[in-house]
């Protein structure tokens, strides 16, 4: 698969379409995996951990020439996962029936998607995780309104969070993605930091009924390619 130096390639899955396969699926993950699978309490959990880490398996195989099997993968202190020695970067995200991959030659790629959930408090929940420039931002709209906005917001905020790879180190307070005029995604930093002096390029990807989903990546050119995910999935 070719992958251009600015190009950023990004496939959608419905989990629900493949449940059948996950006997075949389960066969290419590794024993870790299989053990994490394993452990999920509830069916719908497992059936998307399964699904979406098999696809991710097969996506990368397209780009690194080897059996969706024997990749291997290592992980960052903060539990990010990547493949040694190899230039593509890649990651993933499940939410509801929905699993997004992004792959990149660029190691500040991450990518994110949530299903749209009608609720009471996501003002509160704001109020607790977001900053003061996107609570304001938040409070202009009502009901159905706030949670479209609401949810665009929290997915860029957790693309960029995945994609500077640092985990809940990185306080989503201490960032915001839109400015008080309603201009987003819009960067800016709380505090110094030294991401605010990289490139950053984030975007809310197209929408799908019922989710929403965004992407970040440390980069100012950007090509956004959607795929169709490789015919033959083992």
């Amino acid at each position: 698969m070719k992958l251009n130096c600015n190009d950023v390639h990004i496939y959608r899955i419905i989990i629900s379409e493949h449940t059948g396969s996950i006997p075949q699926f389960k066969n290419i993950l590794s024993g870790d995996e299989i053990k994490k699978a394993d452990r999920f309490k509830f069916t719908k959990d497992f059936q998307s951990y399964t699904i979406s880490r098999s696809f991710l398996r097969n996506i990368l195989s397209q780009y690194i020439n080897l059996n969706p099997a024997e990749i291997k993968f290592s992980y960052t202190e903060t539990g990010k996962p990547f493949i040694e020695n190899s230039k593509i970067h890649f990651n993933l995200s499940h939410s509801g029936d929905r699993c997004i991959i992004a792959v990149s030659l660029t190691a500040g790629t991450g990518v994110d998607i949530e299903k749209v959930r009608d609720s009471e408090d996501l003002i509160i929940i704001a109020e607790r995780y977001f900053s003061e420039t996107e609570i304001i931002y938040l409070k202009n709209f009502q009901e159905k309104e706030v949670t479209n906005n609401f949810f665009r917001i929290w997915t860029l905020k957790e693309a960029f969070i995945k994609a500077i790879g640092e985990g809940l180190s990185f306080r989503l307070k201490d960032f915001s993605v839109t400015d008080r005029t309603g201009n987003i995604p819009v960067l800016s930093f709380n505090n110094t930091s030294s991401h605010s002096e990289k490139n950053w390029s984030l975007q809310i990807l197209e929408s799908e009924s019922d989710y929403v989903s965004s992407f970040a990546i440390n980069s100012d050119n950007v090509n956004i390619i959607y795929k169709k995910y490789p015919a033959a999935i083992n």
